[in-house]
């Protein structure tokens, strides 16, 4: 019974799924259509007009049109610049993050040497105290055994 409900709501799911995707594409055929529409009374209009104004008046519409495109280009080449410098900026504070980390990775390396020589410096001492001590030890036997 559970089984034959949950595949009557995935039945009923897809169905709705395949009835939104059809309005989808319906909307977008219809967007598309009014786009073309639109583009097309806006040409229509520009003619028009073009036509029913004197050739200076004409000039200036033509003149403010290609001052918005123009603008409008504009516009994208300074997002256009601003993006490169951001790219650039990036790529400058890689380098830098970069060096950083080889600069660290050589203090490291630094440090690691010092420790072992600390390390190899702390044994070469400890040896002498080691000979001192046997130095001391066995001064007292040659002494004995010198007397002797």
């Amino acid at each position: 019974m559970e089984v034959d409900f949950r595949e009557e709501m995935n039945a009923r799911l897809n169905e709705e799924q395949a009835r939104v995707e059809i309005m989808i594409a319906e909307h977008k055929s219809e967007t598309r259509d009014l786009q073309r529409e639109a583009n097309a009374k806006m040409d229509l209009l520009l003619a028009t007009v073009s036509a029913k104004l004197d050739h200076q008046t004409a000039m200036i519409v033509r003149w403010v049109a290609g001052t918005m495109i123009g603008g409008f280009a504009v516009l994208v080449a300074i997002v256009i610049n601003m993006l490169h410098e951001t790219n650039l900026r990036i790529d400058d504070v890689r380098h830098q993050v970069e060096q950083s980390q080889q600069r660290t990775d050589a203090r490291i390396e630094d440090f690691r040497r010092q420790v072992e020589q600390w390390h190899r410096s702390d044994e070469a001492r400890r040896i002498e105290q080691m000979e001192a001590r046997i130095d001391r030890l066995e001064s007292p036997r040659r002494r004995s055994g010198q007397a002797e």
